[in-house]
C-alpha cells in the first residue's frame, strides 16, 4: 500500500493527512504523462456509486510513473490496476464512511491546503492554473479534489490514527527483541606518520623511504614522544594536529590500515603499514566498543516504528470490515496474455 503524507495547519488545529492512495495530489502539477482516447466503461460499482475505466487507467499511469524504476519486468499493467482499483474502491468506502459520521472539510481548510502546495512548490495562482489546464483540469475540480484528499485524512485520523495505543511495556519489549538493530559499531581512535611514497616513486626512492620509516619506528619503539616525531616527519596534514585522525567506524578507512588499527590494542604502535598513499606509522589512542544504544536515545524512533505498523494493521482490518458490508461489483476490461480484452468481474460482500 502507498502511504503519503502531507502536514497542512488549519486556524484551529493541526492534523496530519496520511492517504492511503496513489493519486496524491501534487501528481496532479507535476506528472505530464499522455493521455490516451479511452472510450468510458464501468470498471466497478461500489454500493452503487460507479468507479469508470478511464479513472482507473489515469491513476495507473501516474502509478506506474511512480514505480517503475523499481518495478520487476514481470509485472504487467493490469496487475497495477487491479491495485489502483483496489485502492478507488477502499477510497470511495471512506468517503462514504466519513459521510455517514458528519466528517465534513471547511472552505478554509481547502484554502489553507492549497496556499501550502503553492508555497511549497514556488507556484503563484496564474502558474497553479495553467498547470491545472494543461492536465485538463479547472480549479474547481482541484479543489473538488483537495476536499476529498483532506477528508480521506480526516476520517483515517478519527478511525485509525485517534484509536492507537503504544504504552511503555510495548517499547521496551520492542527494544529488547530488536536489539541488534540498536548496536552502535566497534570505533577506533588513530595517530599515524605518513611517510609518503607513490606509484610514480622510483625503487631507489622506496628503498630510501622504507630505511627511513624503519629508523622512526625504531625511536618510537625506543621511547621517543610519538606526538613529536609526527610533527617532524609525517607528511600527511594531520602532522600539524599530532597525526590525529579521529574514530573511524569499520569501512570507512583505508583497507589496510583499517585491519592493523582495529587488531591493535590502545596505545600499541603498529609496524609499517602500506597504502596507495605511502608508509604509515600508527599508534591506537582509544576504542569504542560494540554497544546498543540505550533505550532513551531511540525511544521516540521505537514508537514511531510501532505506531506505522499499528496502522497498517488497523487500516488494513478497517477497510477489510467495510468491504465485507459492502456491495462491490468489479466489471473491469484488462489485458489478457495475447493483448485481448477480458472482463475481471467479481462481487464481494453484501448489498448494505
Amino acid at each position: 500500500m502507498i502511504r503519503y503524507f502531507y502536514n497542512i495547519k488549519c486556524r484551529n488545529s493541526e492534523f496530519t493527512i496520511i492517504i492511503f492512495v496513489v493519486s496524491v495530489v501534487i501528481s496532479l502539477l507535476v506528472s505530464s504523462h499522455a493521455r490516451c482516447e479511452i472510450v468510458d466503461r464501468v470498471a466497478a460499482k461500489v454500493r452503487g456509486d460507479i468507479i469508470t475505466l478511464s479513472e482507473v487507467r489515469e491513476r495507473t499511469l501516474l502509478v506506474k510513473e511512480k514505480i517503475r524504476p523499481e518495478m520487476n519486468k514481470d509485472i504487467k499493467i493490469k496487475d497495477i490496476e487491479r491495485m489502483v482499483i483496489d485502492m478507488i474502491i477502499a477510497e470511495r468506502l471512506q468517503l462514504d464512511y466519513a459521510k455517514k459520521i458528519g466528517i465534513e472539510v471547511t472552505d478554509e481548510d481547502i484554502y489553507t491546503a492549497i496556499k501550502d502546495i503553492k508555497e511549497k512548490n514556488s507556484l503563484t495562482d496564474k502558474m497553479l492554473e495553467t498547470l491545472l489546464e494543461k492536465e485538463g483540469q479547472t480549479i474547481d475540480n482541484y479543489r473538488a479534489r483537495i476536499r476529498e484528499q483532506l477528508i480521506l485524512s480526516k476520517v483515517v485520523d478519527y478511525e485509525v490514527k485517534s484509536r492507537i495505543r503504544i504504552d511503555d511495556n510495548e517499547i521496551k519489549g520492542y527494544y529488547e527483541e530488536h536489539l541488534n538493530f540498536f548496536l552502535m559499531p566497534e570505533e577506533v581512535n588513530i595517530r599515524h606518520i605518513l611517510f609518503l611514497c607513490n606509484e610514480d616513486t622510483s625503487r631507489e626512492e622506496e628503498e630510501r623511504i622504507r630505511e627511513k620509516v624503519l629508523s622512526v619506528l625504531k625511536r618510537v619503539r625506543e621511547g621517543e614522544d610519538f606526538i613529536e616525531l609526527v610533527k617532524i616527519y609525517s607528511e600527511d596534514p594531520s602532522a600539524s594536529s599530532g597525526g590525529d585522525l579521529g574514530f573511524f567506524k569499520k569501512g570507512t578507512m583505508l583497507a589496510p590500515l583499517e585491519k592493523v588499527a582495529f587488531s591493535l590494542k590502545v596505545g600499541e604502535v603498529s609496524d609499517p603499514v602500506r597504502t596507495k598513499y605511502g608508509f604509515h606509522i600508527i599508534r591506537v589512542e582509544g576504542k569504542k566498543e560494540s554497544a546498543p544504544r540505550s533505550i532513551d536515545e531511540v525511544r521516540e524512533g521505537i514508537r514511531n516504528r510501532i505506531f506505522a505498523e499499528k496502522i497498517k494493521k488497523r487500516y488494513d482490518n478497517w477497510i477489510a470490515d467495510l468491504k465485507d458490508v459492502s456491495y462491490i461489483e468489479i466489471l473491469m476490461p484488462v489485458e489478457s496474455e495475447k493483448g485481448e480484452e477480458n472482463l475481471m468481474t467479481g462481487t464481494k460482500g453484501k448489498r448494505k
